[in-house]
């Protein structure tokens, strides 16, 4: 089932993912939002979750809605639920609501975020650019978007 944040409890699970992301990786480049970070974000993001059959939430996705576009601030997936598919499925999502709002997609991707890089390119997503120095760690950011139009073609 794939759905918003609907209270206060499946905000603090999806805070809770972040934090043992964040706490997980060695290399922050791959994930780099807090509990408190994401807690903050949730202000101004909507938040779409997949739960699974436990109706426990195994992955999140939060965007901003934009006059013009969709950003995607944060996609993530508990440790044990990886590689089911379930980022897929909130892509697929995200990217209906895009169409229907006739909204292009676009987010920011650590140029040492391989993995994130490959699943977006699969889901129809291109590189459109990059900003140098965008991370602390003076990493660049990969500016990726997915053009709702494609959806037509």
């Amino acid at each position: 089932m794939i759905c918003w944040v609907a209270d206060p409890e499946e905000l603090r699970q999806v805070a809770q993912i972040c934090q043992d992301l964040s706490e997980g990786l060695k290399n922050r480049a791959v994930f780099n939002w807090t509990a408190s970070q994401l807690m903050e974000e949730a202000q101004f993001s909507k938040i779409l979750i997949k739960k699974n059959f436990s109706k426990e939430i195994v992955s999140f996705l939060a965007y901003r809605e934009l006059p013009d576009n969709l950003e995607i601030m944060a996609l993530g997936t508990r440790h044990g639920s990886l590689r089911q598919g379930y980022q897929g499925l909130l892509l697929a999502e995200l990217k209906n609501i895009a169409f229907l709002d006739r909204k292009d997609i676009f987010l920011e991707v650590h140029e040492r975020n391989d993995e994130a890089r490959q699943l977006y390119q699969k889901w129809g997503f291109e590189v459109i650019g990059r900003r140098l120095q965008y991370y602390t760690d003076q990493g660049a950011a990969v500016v990726i978007a997915f053009k709702s139009e494609k959806i037509l073609n």
